[in-house]
C-alpha cells in the first residue's frame, strides 16, 4: 500500500465521525466547504511547524497532550482572523470555525508530526492530510449542493432545479454523501492492494 492511499485510507473526515460531524455542517455548500478546508489545511500547517521545532525539547509521554494544545490555538488564533478580516465568511461557519481543531487532531497529525525526521516531511504530512481532506470536503460539498439545492458554489443549476432531492441539502445528505465518498475511497484502496500483491 503506497503512503498516498494510507493516508486517504485514513482521512479524518472519512474514518471518524468525530472529525467528520464539524466538516459535514460546512458541506452545503462547495465555499464554505472550500474555506472550512483551507483553514484546516493553514491550521494543520502551522500546527506542524510549531511541533516539530518543539519536538525535541519535551518528554516522550507529552507528545500528544502537546500537539492537542498547539492545535487548538492555532484553530483559535485563525478564528479570530477570520471573524477580523472576513465576518462573512466567519458567520456563515458559524460555531463550526470554533472547533477545526476537533478535524485536525482526528487524523494522523500528531504521529505524522512524531514520526517525521525533518521540518519539510513535518510540513509535508501536514500538507497532505490537509489537502486530501480539502478534496474530499469540496466533493461531499458538491454533490450535496448540486443534488440538494441544484447550484454550484451558489450559482443556479436550473437543469437540475426538477431532479433535487431535498434530503442531500440537510443533515442526513451529509452522511449519504460521506459515505459515497468513503465508498470510493475503500474501492480503490483495496483495488491497489489487489494489484500490488
Amino acid at each position: 500500500m503506497t503512503e498516498k492511499t494510507s493516508i486517504l485510507q485514513k482521512d479524518p473526515l472519512l474514518l471518524l465521525l468525530l472529525g467528520a460531524c464539524p466538516a459535514l455542517a460546512a458541506t452545503a455548500d462547495v465555499r464554505a466547504a472550500l474555506g472550512m478546508g483551507i483553514m484546516v489545511l493553514a491550521v494543520l500547517l502551522l500546527s506542524g511547524i510549531i511541533a516539530f521545532a518543539l519536538r525535541g525539547r519535551l518528554s516522550q509521554g507529552a507528545g500528544f497532550a502537546t500537539c492537542v494544545i498547539i492545535v487548538a490555538g492555532c484553530a483559535s488564533v485563525m478564528q479570530m482572523l477570520l471573524a477580523a478580516f472576513l465576518p462573512a465568511f466567519y458567520n456563515q461557519l458559524g460555531i463550526y470555525a470554533a472547533i477545526v481543531a476537533v478535524i485536525a487532531l482526528t487524523g494522523r497529525f500528531a504521529g505524522g508530526v512524531k514520526e517525521a525526521e525533518s521540518m519539510g516531511q513535518a510540513v509535508k504530512t501536514a500538507l497532505t492530510i490537509g489537502l486530501y481532506l480539502l478534496v474530499v470536503m469540496v466533493i461531499v460539498a458538491a454533490v450535496r449542493e448540486v443534488l440538494g439545492f441544484a447550484s454550484i458554489a451558489g450559482v443556479s443549476l436550473d437543469f437540475f432545479e426538477s431532479y433535487k432531492i431535498s434530503a442531500m441539502g440537510k443533515a442526513p445528505g451529509a452522511y449519504i454523501a460521506l459515505a459515497m465518498a468513503a465508498a470510493v475511497v475503500a474501492a480503490c484502496g483495496s483495488k491497489k492492494e489487489k494489484e500490488g500483491k
